[in-house]
This record gives C-alpha cells, sequence and structure tokens, in this order.
C-alpha cells in the first residue's frame, strides 16, 4: 500500500479519513509494534471529529478508509457553508486543507476544516430534519441551516427565506413548504427524498 513509512506519512499526516464509520483527523504515523494485536507495522495515531478522543490503529486493518469522505453543506452555530473537494492531483489521500473549498463565505474555511464536530456530522449525514431547520431559522442570529447534504434553508428578511441547493438559490419556502422555481424542476425527486 505505502512504499515506506515517509511515503505514509506524506500522503495521510493531516488529512481526515475513516477508521470504521468515524471521521478522524491523522495526527501521526510511526513505525511501531502494536501490544493489541502482536505484530508490528505502521501505526496511526488520530483523533476521532465528533469526540476530541484520540487513539491509534495499524494501517494495515480493513476498518482504515482512505476513500473519500462525502461532504455538501456543513452547518455552523448561526450559518451554513456548502463545502467540495478539489479537484486536483496531488500526493494526499484523504481530505486535506489544500484540497478543500467552500462555496459562499471563503473567509469560513479553516474554521470549517478545523471544526471537527460540524464537518464529522456532514461526513456522517446527520442533519435536522426540514421541520426543525425551519424552527432553527426563527432564531434571529440564524442567517441559514442545512438539512441535507445538497440543500438548504437562507434567511432573506424576516419570515421570508430562500432554498438553496449546492450554494445556489433555487427556490423559497411558502407556508413552510419548500418550492423550487420553475428552472430548477429537475430538483423535485431530490428535494422530496431530502424531506422526507
Amino acid at each position: 500500500m505505502y512504499d515506506s513509512l515517509h511515503d505514509a506519512q506524506m500522503r495521510l499526516d493531516g488529512c481526515i479519513i475513516r477508521v470504521g464509520p468515524h471521521p478522524v483527523r491523522v495526527i501521526s504515523i510511526e513505525e511501531g509494534y502494536d501490544e493489541r494485536n502482536d505484530r508490528d507495522g505502521y501505526k496511526v495515531y488520530f483523533r476521532y471529529l465528533k469526540s476530541n478522543r484520540e487513539d491509534y490503529t495499524m494501517l494495515i486493518e480493513e476498518n482504515v478508509d482512505i476513500s473519500p469522505v462525502p461532504l455538501g453543506y456543513v452547518n455552523l452555530d448561526t450559518e451554513t457553508v456548502y463545502t467540495q473537494r478539489i479537484p486536483e492531483r496531488r500526493w494526499k489521500q484523504g481530505l486535506c486543507a489544500e484540497g478543500f473549498h467552500a462555496i459562499g463565505r471563503a473567509s469560513l474555511i479553516t474554521e470549517v476544516f478545523n471544526n471537527g464536530t460540524c464537518l464529522a456530522d456532514t461526513i456522517l449525514g446527520n442533519y435536522p430534519p426540514f421541520k426543525n431547520s425551519l424552527q432553527l431559522m426563527q432564531h434571529p442570529q440564524t442567517i441559514s441551516t442545512a438539512f441535507c447534504r445538497i440543500f438548504a434553508i437562507q434567511k432573506k428578511e424576516e419570515n421570508e427565506y430562500l432554498l438553496m441547493h449546492i450554494g445556489r438559490e433555487v427556490g423559497k419556502i411558502e407556508n413552510e413548504r419548500p418550492t423550487l422555481n420553475n428552472s430548477f424542476t429537475h430538483l423535485t425527486e431530490a428535494l422530496g427524498e431530502a424531506i422526507e
């Protein structure tokens, strides 16, 4: 899988991968002996994004998943940001800060990448249901909130809300129901699945 310890470190240090179903940030990789499984190899030290707890696993274990983590809207305290991977050929595996992009407020990119709990919820697909998202919009400080990876509600004015899809306005909320603009009716099925 890796030519050397240096190769593994170069590809994974600081990246977000999954160990089992859990998104984690790789802290370091070292050669070492695994007392738990009585074997030598590369130890991956990591921090769980959700709990901030640190642990390690062996790089050869099948529960280490370096495939791309799913992204989309990330719910922060009072707003949401649509995130995506920048398509570039890089030597890094997993999600790294250099290959991470946010649509909307670019100033939030570092906050989003470093906010483990919020990013973990996105990776795991943990979003409030549509009705709960609409209730969250009643708070005066709330600017936007997502109810799935690809759809969010954004405040336009007091009690007037826009329906957003991947960072673009595609409709509005009327009578507590999302309504798509005529040019975005192709999103009807995806929206229906998102609000179920």
